[in-house]
């Protein structure tokens, strides 16, 4: 395309794709990768050990997560084969919009078979695999490889012909290699935090297990019907709370005919909380919808406020999240119900680690045994059971996992920071708006 009246910078070129590199030229995928080549294997015998790698076995995050062997003669009809360094494309729904795929490395014999929902892609001369594999990943690609799906709803795959015709800016290959080699050193950074999280996550895992049966300091202990605790502690239902007013409150969403319509939810107001919006123990606001206040006000039941614990019953049953709002109550779906401590003799942090606890949660899954369906009503919560320390301890209980909680936050946040990061980077270093030393 030409048009006098851009300015084009020096170094740069017009071009039908908009302004790039003057180096650069125009291509498709095709034209730095073979598509869906065939394989050489006309050497391996029958038991020769190759890898093999179903759709599981392919992350959403590009990597492989599990290798796999057999033996040649169990793979070699009916799968999809590949070589050391071919990319590897789901091309079947949801698969390919999840953004499954992967850079087949560390091969058996340098050959895999997988699953025939793969395209194949092999570098050329000029394509690096690494660049080739990125571009892939490129969601500026994975849209426009959505507008080439074909056939019914759950059984759509994106044709081969997207390599073909899909325009892209293609770089000199040392380019190339030098663009891959930022990315990669970011995706090292993402991988070297997903371990710390996960790490971090276990050890909580663990002292809760520790914390929520043997406590802080103790040496004698006694059978329960939650099994060996502290002998210092106690266990009641529920509804025992509920009599001593340790529990203040527990009340669910069940709205009945005043349940709130679609066209009722507004862009901003009082806060409507369904169980969806309960990630990882907190309340994603994000996933909350909004009630005018005039609305807001007509309702009696679910009205929880700052503080409270939340519990999701109903459908996803188990979730468990602390509210914490500005607001001065939040008004919630018929999926959850909240727990209201009186916080002399409850603290609302211990009371959520313990929901979140296998006592707890194991609890909730034999009552979803002995019914039909995937529930926890209200008044089956009422007989659950509850193992409470002194106060004192329940606090020190509390923020020990809250301090480990948080340092998970903190570097999910991180980790978050660093996917933006390679998004933004993808798109500067793929199009050429942003240039590398080569």
């Amino acid at each position: 395309m030409e048009n006098k009246n851009v300015e084009v910078p020096e170094g740069y070129k017009i071009t039908e794709l908009g302004i790039i590199p003057e180096e650069w030229s125009i291509g498709t995928l095709e034209s730095i990768a073979e598509i869906n080549p065939k394989t050489n294997t006309s050497s391996f015998e029958e038991n020769t050990i190759v890898t093999f790698l179903p759709m599981q076995n392919v992350g959403e995050n590009g990597k492989i997560l599990k290798y796999e062997t057999r033996k040649y003669s169990e793979v070699k009809k009916g799968y999809t084969c590949f070589a050391e360094k071919d990319v590897l494309f789901a091309k079947i729904t949801p698969c390919m919009e999840n953004g499954k795929g992967a850079l087949a490395t560390n091969l058996e014999n340098k050959v895999g078979f997988g699953s025939t929902e793969y395209h194949v892609l092999r570098s050329k001369q000029n394509g690096s695999p690494e660049y080739t594999f990125y571009l892939t990943k490129w969601e500026k690609f994975r849209k426009e490889a959505e507008k080439y799906m074909t056939g019914s709803a759950g059984q759509r795959r994106v044709s081969k012909n997207v390599f073909f015709s899909y325009k892209i800016p293609i770089p000199p290959f040392p380019e190339q290699q030098k663009i891959t080699s930022i990315l990669s050193k970011v995706d090292e950074q993402i991988e070297h935090t997903e371990r710390v999280i996960e790490k971090t996550e276990i050890l909580k895992k663990g002292l809760m297990q520790k914390l929520l049966t043997k406590g802080i300091g103790h040496t004698k202990f006694k059978k329960t019907e939650l099994g060996r605790i502290p002998e210092e502690w106690n266990v009641f239902k529920l509804s025992e709370l509920l009599e001593r007013k340790y529990i203040l409150s527990h009340l669910d969403g069940n709205h009945g005919s005043k349940y709130p319509k679609a066209h009722e939810f507004v862009d901003s107001g009082v806060l409507y909380v369904s169980a969806n919006a309960i990630i990882d123990g907190t309340v994603d606001i994000s996933k909350a919808k909004y009630l005018a206040l005039e609305r807001a006000k007509q309702f009696t039941k679910g009205i929880a406020k700052s503080g409270d614990v939340l519990l999701a019953h109903n459908a996803t049953v188990g979730p468990t999240a602390l509210l914490e709002t500005d607001q001065s109550y939040v008004i919630l779906s018929t999926s959850l119900t909240y727990y209201r401590c009186n916080l002399q003799k409850v603290s609302n942090y211990f009371l959520k680690y313990y929901m979140e606890s296998s006592l707890f949660q194991n609890q909730l899954g034999k009552i979803m045994k002995q019914t039909t369906r995937n529930q926890v009503p209200i008044t089956m919560q009422r007989n659950l059971y509850f193992c409470l320390p002194s106060i004192e301890e329940q606090r020190e209980i509390g923020n020990t996992l809250f301090c480990i909680e948080k340092q998970i936050m903190k570097n999910g946040d991180y980790l978050t920071r660093l996917q933006e990061l390679k998004k933004g980077l993808m798109q500067d270093l793929l199009t050429g708006k942003v240039r590398v030393c080569v």
